[in-house]
C-alpha cells in the first residue's frame, strides 16, 4: 500500500497527523512525482479524500532545512498569483524552490554540502555551472545559506517576495536566448575535469 493510500484509509487519524505523514513520505527530488503517481492510482472515490489531504502539501524537499524555507516562502507569497515548485528542473538541473511565473529559482545551501572547503570538488563545480545555466537563460537565482534560514528567515522570505513582485511587474525586456553553447548543457556532459574526477 502506498503512503497516500494508507493516509486515505486511516480516516480515524487526524488530518494534521496524516498530512505530516504524507509530507515525510514524499521527500526528495522525485517526491512530487511519486505523490502524483500514487494519486492517479487511487479509485475516483478515494481521490476526492486524497485531494483534501494533499491540498497545499509541500512535497519534494530534501531536508528539514529546505522544508522550513519553503514554508516561509509559501507564506510570504500568499496573495500573489504564483505557484511554488520544489525540486524543479531547469535546463537539466534541479533547483530547491522555483516560482515559474516570476522566473525565480532559489537554492538553500547547507555549508556542509555547498562550501568550497567541505563539498566534493566535482559537486562544487557542478553547483557553479548550474547557477550559470539558470541565469544565462533568464532566471533570477537567489541563494541562501543555512545560517540565513536559521537566523534570518523573515528577511529571506521578504526578499523572495520582493523579487517575485518585481519580476512580475517588470518582465525582463531582453530577448531570451535561442542559441545554445556547449556549456549550456549539464556540466557533467562536457566538462573534461568532471569526467576525469567522476570517471
Amino acid at each position: 500500500m502506498t503512503p497516500l493510500a494508507t493516509a486515505v484509509a486511516c480516516d480515524g487519524v487526524g488530518v494534521r497527523e496524516r498530512r505530516t505523514f504524507l509530507q515525510r513520505s514524499y521527500t526528495g527530488v522525485k517526491g512530487y512525482e511519486r505523490l502524483a503517481a500514487d494519486l492517479a492510482a487511487l479509485t475516483p472515490s478515494r481521490r476526492a479524500c486524497a485531494a483534501d489531504l494533499t491540498g497545499g502539501l509541500i512535497t519534494g524537499t530534501a531536508s528539514h532545512l529546505e522544508l522550513r524555507a519553503v514554508r516561509a516562502i509559501v507564506a510570504a507569497l500568499d496573495g500573489l498569483d504564483v505557484s511554488v515548485e520544489v525540486n524543479m528542473s531547469i535546463r537539466g538541473y534541479y533547483f530547491d524552490v522555483v516560482i515559474p511565473e516570476a522566473r525565480v529559482c532559489i537554492e538553500i545551501d547547507s555549508s556542509l554540502y555547498h562550501s568550497a572547503d567541505t563539498a566534493r570538488h566535482e559537486d562544487f563545480v557542478k553547483d557553479r555551472w548550474k547557477g550559470n545555466a539558470a541565469v544565462r537563460w533568464g532566471w533570477t537565482l537567489l541563494r541562501y545559506p543555512d545560517a540565513s534560514i536559521h537566523h534570518a528567515l523573515d528577511e529571506v522570505a521578504a526578499e523572495v517576495r520582493d523579487t517575485v513582485e518585481h519580476n512580475l511587474a517588470h518582465p525582463r525586456g531582453r530577448t531570451l536566448r535561442t542559441r545554445e553553447l556547449p556549456t549550456d548543457r549539464q556540466v557533467w556532459l562536457w566538462h573534461r575535469g568532471l569526467q576525469a574526477w567522476c570517471g
